[in-house]
């Protein structure tokens, strides 16, 4: 009888700290995930509002009645900038680890007092036991009417 008493608490002990482990594990893997969508969000709002001023711009009729203002254009050129930019931010950060960035994306969307930029961006990292984990990560920031085309 005594031996199946100290077999059990042993199951016991080792069950709970399995349980423990796991935990652990699952939460130690939640804030690297957060803190990887965290940075790379900051990344792609500081590089969007650093890059935007400096983008050309297009004439744009918010209706046929309002003058024109001019709203960054986005097309190739820009979306490689954004991701050169987002890129060198992530790299000079030494609390971000090691992760694979693809699938930069950016539109505009127009409005009556301001324009919203939107970027999205891919990126995949390894997580526990080298399981790589994907995130789309997106982001926005709000662009004044700009009154000249510079």
């Amino acid at each position: 009888m005594r031996e199946y008493s100290r077999l059990r608490v042993l199951f016991i002990g080792l069950s709970i700290a399995l349980l423990i482990g796991a935990i652990g594990c699952l939460s130690a893997t939640q804030t690297k995930i957060n803190l990887i969508q965290t940075k790379v969000e900051q990344a792609l709002v500081s590089s969007m509002a650093n890059l935007a001023p400096h983008w050309p711009r297009i004439a744009v009729y918010s209706d046929p009645a309002a003058q024109a203002y001019n709203a960054p254009m986005v097309n190739q050129a820009q979306t490689f900038q954004l991701y050169q930019d987002v890129l060198e931010h992530l790299n000079q950060d030494a609390s971000v680890p090691p992760l694979k960035m693809s699938q930069v994306s950016v539109q505009i969307e127009y409005g009556a007092a301001e324009d919203t930029l939107i970027s999205q961006a891919r990126v995949e990292f390894p997580l526990v036991l080298g399981i790589e984990h994907n995130l789309t990560i997106q982001s926005s920031i709000k662009t004044p009417h700009y009154k000249t085309l510079n």
